[in-house]
């Protein structure tokens, strides 16, 4: 394969680090996620800054599909994400969402829908997830205040 390959001959390189995205990307596909966050830690250790948050990024979302949902969190956590802010904020509230706590992830899809540009194409599916998360905290309220009037 191709990656391998580039990995073998420019070692060391971006080269060797989008080989190794690519990699992850296949992994993933295949449900290898062991191999994908090998493939990903390797990135963050060598890539330079804004490849290493790609990496960082993936790796989370790749350690939450592990069932690892605080190392995810702690990836996404205390790193300047510069201009991929918004891109944590999103992955953070679908982790908080997946451990089943709505209003961590709503709060997260609100800081992530104010952060992302406004041209940004998956802004439709960032809105979604806010307005879904919104109505669940609506449901789960009004819930609460009728358990608490009987």
């Amino acid at each position: 394969f191709y990656a391998v390959s580039l990995q073998d001959q420019y070692s060391g390189t971006a080269y060797a680090q989008y080989a190794s995205l690519m990699l992850a990307k296949l992994a993933v596909e295949d449900n290898d996620l062991d191999t994908a966050a090998t493939e990903l830690t390797s990135v963050m250790a060598d890539a330079e800054e804004g490849l290493s948050l790609i990496a960082r990024l993936r790796l989370a979302r790749v350690e939450a599909a592990r069932g690892n949902a605080d190392q995810a969190l702690a990836l996404l956590s205390d790193v300047d994400a510069k201009t991929l802010s918004f891109a944590y904020d999103e992955a953070r509230g679908d982790i908080y969402l997946q451990q089943g706590d709505i209003e961590k992830a709503n709060a997260a899809y609100q800081q992530a829908l104010a952060q992302m540009p406004l041209e940004d194409r998956t802004r439709p599916l960032l809105e979604l997830k806010l307005n879904q998360t919104t109505s669940q905290k609506a449901e789960q309220s009004d819930t609460e205040t009728s358990g608490d009037a009987s």
